[in-house]
C-alpha cells in the first residue's frame, strides 16, 4: 500500500457584514418597489427609472442570496490513495466522485503564476473554492486518450506527495 492523503477546501464562512448588507439591501428594495410612484411623483423622477432602479437592485440580491446559500455550501475533497488523485465535489452532506486520475499520466505540473498554456486540452476542469490565486495550481493530464487541464488548490503536502510519485521509476 502506498501513499494514503486526504484534504479538503472550502470557501470563508458568510460574514456577518455580508448578512447585514445582505438585509440592509433587501429593506432598500423592498421600500422602492412599494414606493415607486409616489417618489416618481414627489421627485418628478421617472417612475421607468425608478423600476430599474429597482429591479438592479434586485438581481444583486439575489446573487448575494445565492452565494450565502449555494455557492458557500460547495466544498472540494482531494484525495490521493497510491498512485491516484481522486477529486469529489461536496454540496453540504453530499459527496459525488468527479474526477479520478492515475498520477503517473500528469504531463505537467506547475503553479498557476507559472502555467504558459498548452494546446489540444479537450477538457478543463476547475476545482476551486478560494478567490485568491496564489495556491492554484495547473495540471495538463492525459487521461483514457484525452488531455484534460485541472485547476485546483492544493497543500504544500500534496503538492509535495504528487512530485515525489510523479519522480518516482514506474
Amino acid at each position: 500500500m502506498g501513499i494514503i492523503y486526504k484534504e479538503s477546501i472550502r470557501n470563508k464562512k458568510v460574514s456577518i457584514i455580508k448578512i447585514l448588507l445582505f438585509i440592509v439591501l433587501f429593506t432598500l428594495v423592498a421600500h422602492l418597489g412599494a414606493n415607486s410612484a409616489d417618489y416618481s411623483i414627489k421627485y418628478e423622477i421617472r417612475l421607468e427609472l425608478i423600476l430599474l432602479t429597482d429591479a438592479v437592485l434586485f438581481a444583486i440580491m439575489i446573487r448575494m442570496l445565492y452565494n450565502m446559500l449555494y455557492v458557500n455550501r460547495i466544498f472540494y475533497t482531494y484525495k490521493l490513495i497510491d498512485k491516484e488523485l481522486i477529486f469529489e465535489k461536496n454540496i453540504g452532506s453530499t459527496r459525488k466522485v468527479i474526477l479520478s486520475i492515475d498520477v503517473t499520466d500528469i504531463e505537467s505540473f506547475l503553479p498557476l503564476k507559472e502555467d504558459k498554456g498548452s494546446k489540444d486540452i479537450e477538457r478543463t476542469y476547475k476545482f476551486l473554492c478560494l478567490s485568491s490565486k496564489k495556491n492554484v495550481y495547473s495540471c495538463v493530464v492525459n487521461h483514457k486518450g484525452k488531455k484534460m487541464k485541472l485547476y485546483f488548490e492544493p497543500s504544500s503536502q500534496l503538492v509535495g506527495k504528487l512530485k515525489y510519485i510523479m519522480n518516482q521509476e514506474p
